[in-house]
């Protein structure tokens, strides 16, 4: 018997994790409690609000090196930058903006995750409500109307496209 690990997934979609969610979720948020403390503070003045630091951000890092080095070996451009403070910000984009984009990809994860099993388990549920409405136009399950009154009570109203009834003119 081989007692390696195996790297696939098993059939059941459903993880049996050591943690509960509650444990789980308490520890993620801890993680991202501590990424955020590392976050540099952002000092942020009237003339640099988000609207002008959107217009602005799509100078890419190459052009904002090289013009760094035009004006440190130019006297004449050497005014016109902060060059500690440029190189302060190349070194924190090479370094953090693969960081960025990992969590990014873990969030998509994570949404992935949570979309899935609610998708999973909403066409699960409407397969009982439509069985339940089924049922209870029958006759010997009383329960039936019960159960789909308590669904219908909180599903949503007038969202999205309804088909139309029979004989309404389109």
């Amino acid at each position: 018997m081989n007692n390696e690990k195996s790297l696939t997934q098993s059939d059941s979609a459903v993880p049996e994790p050591s943690l509960s969610y509650d444990e789980i979720a308490a520890r993620m948020r801890q993680a991202l409690d501590t990424i955020n403390s590392l976050i540099p503070p952002v000092s942020m003045t009237m003339e640099t609000t988000v609207p002008y630091i959107r217009q602005r951000v799509g100078v890419s890092p190459e052009v904002i090196g090289r013009a760094a080095v035009a004006a440190e070996t130019s006297p004449s451009l050497q005014s016109l930058m902060d060059l500690s403070d440029t190189r302060d910000m190349l070194a924190m984009e090479q370094a953090l903006r693969p960081v960025f984009a990992f969590m990014n990809l873990v969030n998509e994860s994570l949404r992935l995750a949570l979309d899935f099993r609610r998708a999973k388990c909403g066409a699960e549920a409407m397969n009982v409500y439509a069985a339940a409405k089924r049922l209870a136009k029958g006759q010997g399950h009383p329960e039936a109307a019960y159960h789909v009154d308590a669904i219908k009570a909180v599903m949503p109203k007038g969202k999205g496209r309804r088909r139309k009834a029979k004989g309404e003119p389109q």
